[in-house]
């Protein structure tokens, strides 16, 4: 008899033990799938951004896309909170993002560039929901003539290779043809001249990426374009 209610008693813990591992498995196989993507870091004076990219709906995988929706909070060390959101545009880790503010309109594009889960460099004023304006502190990166002197390659269907020389001078290789003028770059600003023409961008270089975002209407849609020094 005794013998009997040890096995029922192992019997019953065998299947208890069954359970458990299917019950395990089934909730491996249910986890959810990551809907976000977050980057955060600490400016100079304390303050804290945090951005949160958000798939659209009716997609499975999760990579930031655009047309993602991205929430941008600004936490203020001296107390408060600053939010921007609005839609993204991707280009391997830079975004620009365009503001939607309470009143429906749209606010100027900024970017973000970021690596791995941290924000490295913010171009361009931050438009709130409020329809009020930050001035954002981020990371230069290597700025002024030096950190742009050599020849730079985009990796993109076009190949075009950007060279800028000690001299002060500026070449761009793309569809067949030469483009070539003088520049200047001051922090985060470089300026080309082209046929008497002044072109600003904004830059940031970092090891053997220069990241370039050109201004709406002269030379570009604000979309980072990313090289690689040769």
């Amino acid at each position: 008899m005794k013998n009997k209610i040890e096995c029922a008693k192992r019997l019953s813990l065998l299947a208890a033990l069954i359970a458990l591992i299917g019950f395990s498995f089934t909730s491996c196989k249910e986890a959810a799938e990551p809907t976000s993507a977050k980057y955060v870091s600490t400016d100079n004076d304390g303050n804290k951004y945090e951005l949160v990219i958000t798939k659209a709906p009716n997609r499975t995988a999760y990579t930031p896309q655009d047309g993602d929706t991205y929430v941008l909070t600004i936490t203020l060390k001296a107390g408060g909170t600053q939010i921007s959101k609005g839609t993204v545009k991707v280009n391997e880790s830079s975004f620009s993002l365009t503001p939607k503010k309470d009143d429906g309109t749209d606010g100027a594009k900024f970017t973000i560039i970021t690596s791995g889960t941290g924000i490295e460099f913010i171009s361009g004023n931050i438009t709130l929901t409020d329809g009020n304006t930050v001035i954002p502190k981020s990371e230069q990166g290597e700025t002024g003539p030096a950190a742009l002197y050599g020849s730079w390659k985009r990796d993109d269907e076009i190949n075009s290779i950007f060279v800028f020389n000690t001299n002060g001078t500026w070449k761009v290789e793309a569809w067949g043809d030469d483009w070539k003028g003088t520049f200047t770059a001051v922090g985060n600003k470089l300026t080309l001249t082209l046929n008497g023409y002044e072109i600003p961008i904004t830059y940031y270089v970092k090891g053997k990426t220069l990241t370039l975002i050109w201004l709406e209407g002269v030379g570009g849609d604000g979309i980072p374009e990313i090289y690689t020094k040769l």
